[in-house]
C-alpha cells in the first residue's frame, strides 16, 4: 500500500528541505516517491537544481519526481476527467454565471488540491499497482494547513449529500486511514516555531485525526566541549579580536542551551518520535546536504 506523509509547520522552519530529504530517504529504500508543492512558492525547486516545477510530475532524482498543483489545474484536469471535452468543460466552467457560483462554494480550491492528492494516491499502472509508493506533501504553514485539513468535514456538514460530499468523504477517510496517512511536523528549537508546533499538535490531536508520525526538529546545534574548546584554542594567543571570539563562542553555548530548553519541551508535550536534524553549514542546500539530512531521519 502507497503512504501519504503531510509535512506540516511554520513558516521559515525547513519544511521544504525536510520533504525534500524525506523524498531521498523513501527513494533510497526503493520507492517511487512523488513531492507535491501545494501552490506556495516552497522553492523544492531550488533544492534539485531546477528551474520550476510543473502540473506533471518530472523527475528531480533518481526514483524521486517533482510537482507543483494550482487550484485552477486541478479544476481543470478534474472537468476533464467528468466532461471528456475542453470545448465543453470551456462552455460549463468558463462562463461568468459558473465562474460566479464557483466563486460562491467555500473552500473550493483547497478541496481541488485535496481531490487532486486523493486522485494521486489511487492512481495504478497497467500492472495494477499504485503509481506512486510514496507521495511526501510539502504543506503550506500552519494556520493554512489546519483550515485546509478542515475542509473535508465542512464540506460535508454543509453539503449532507451529493457528489462534492461523496468526493469530501473519500478524501477525509484517506486523510484519517492511519494506515496510510502520516503527518510529520518540522519546527525549529526555538520559542515561536515551538508554540505553533504545538498548536498543531493540539489541533491534530483534538479535530484533524491524522495519524502524527513524527516530528523533526531542524537546524539543531552539535557541538561538544571538544568544539568548544578546538575553537578557543584556535584563537589563543592571537590578538585579533579574542573578545569578539570569546563572545561567538558564549553565544553559541547560549543558543545550545536554549535549543535544549525548547526540545525538552516538546518531548514532555508530544506523544511522537522526535527526530533532530543538525545545522548544515553551507551556502545553498542541494542533494548532498538534503542526502544528510535524509540519514537524520532514519
Amino acid at each position: 500500500m502507497n503512504r501519504l506523509y503531510w509535512i506540516g509547520g511554520k513558516g521559515g522552519v525547513g519544511r521544504s528541505s525536510v520533504s525534500a530529504a524525506l523524498a531521498l530517504k523513501e527513494a533510497k529504500s526503493g520507492k517511487k516517491t512523488l513531492l507535491v508543492q501545494l501552490d506556495t512558492g516552497g522553492g523544492l525547486e531550488v533544492l534539485f537544481g531546477k528551474k520550476r516545477l510543473l502540473y506533471e510530475p518530472t523527475e528531480l532524482a533518481p526514483n524521486v519526481y517533482g510537482t507543483q498543483w494550482t487550484p485552477s489545474e486541478a479544476q481543470l484536469e478534474y472537468g476533464l476527467m467528468k466532461l471528456h471535452s475542453q470545448t465543453v468543460y470551456k462552455l460549463v466552467f468558463q462562463n461568468p454565471l459558473m465562474e460566479k457560483l464557483l466563486d460562491m462554494v467555500p473552500s473550493l480550491s483547497e478541496l481541488l488540491l485535496l481531490g487532486k492528492l486523493w486522485f494521486t494516491l489511487e492512481q495504478v499502472d497497467d500492472e495494477g499497482a499504485p503509481l506512486w509508493d510514496a507521495v511526501i506533501v510539502d504543506a503550506p504553514a500552519t494556520g493554512h494547513s489546519v483550515s485546509m485539513l478542515k475542509v473535508p468535514g465542512v464540506i460535508q456538514a454543509m453539503m449532507g449529500a451529493g457528489p462534492m460530499a461523496d468526493d469530501a468523504r473519500r478524501i477525509q477517510e484517506v486523510l484519517q486511514d492511519s494506515t496510510r496517512t502520516r503527518l510529520w511536523l518540522v519546527t525549529l528549537a526555538e520559542e515561536l516555531p515551538v508554540r505553533e508546533t504545538l498548536s498543531l499538535y493540539n489541533a491534530n490531536r483534538d479535530e484533524l485525526g491524522l495519524q502524527l508520525e513524527s516530528v523533526v526538529i531542524n537546524q539543531c546545534l552539535e557541538l561538544s566541549e571538544e568544539d568548544y574548546a578546538r575553537a578557543d584554542g584556535v584563537f589563543r594567543g592571537k590578538p585579533e579580536q579574542p573578545e569578539k571570539v570569546r563572545h561567538a563562542i558564549d553565544s553559541l553555548r547560549t543558543r545550545m542551551k536554549r535549543q535544549a530548553f525548547y526540545e525538552a519541551e516538546l518531548r514532555a508535550e508530544i506523544e511522537a518520535p522526535i527526530r533532530r536534524v543538525p545545522l548544515l553549514v553551507s551556502d545553498a542546500l542541494r542533494i548532498p546536504e538534503l542526502q544528510q539530512m535524509a540519514a537524520a531521519l532514519k
